[in-house]
């Protein structure tokens, strides 16, 4: 019985650091991501050529968080 409850505790410990999320900034006119392995959240506020902005909100979960879209 104390086994399966470490292996238990391991399991949801591992589960929470594969949900924190790496800030990231982008100098491209506000663009932030935050990214985990299981998830991704980006707000996009891109400078476009005719000085406009392009907005958006993008979530994604595992394993679409690592299709780049650019």
């Amino acid at each position: 019985m104390k086994k399966r409850k470490k292996i238990t505790l391991l399991i949801v410990v591992l589960w929470i650091l594969l949900c924190i999320p790496v800030k990231l900034s982008y100098k491209d006119g506000g663009t932030v991501a935050y990214k985990a392995v299981l998830w991704s959240y980006t707000k996009y506020h891109r400078i476009q050529s005719d000085d406009s902005y392009y907005e958006a909100d993008v979530f994604r979960v595992f394993p679409f968080n690592f299709i780049n879209n650019y």
